[in-house]
């Protein structure tokens, strides 16, 4: 999954610096999912389908 800052409307008590838009774009979290046969068993798996599928 990947989200970045600029994806994100400026929000108006942001500092000067949040509000550049080259710092923006700079600003980057990549999230990795790991599962175990264990949570596919229990029912996440239609969760972790719903996520992948709407690019969540």
């Amino acid at each position: 999954l990947d989200w970045r800052l600029s994806d994100e409307p400026v929000e108006k008590d942001c500092s000067e610096e949040g509000k550049e838009s080259s710092f923006r774009e700079g600003v980057r979290c990549k999230v990795f999912l790991g599962f175990t046969s264990n949570l596919i068993s229990s029912g996440i798996r239609e969760t972790i389908r719903y996520l992948v599928e709407h690019h969540m």
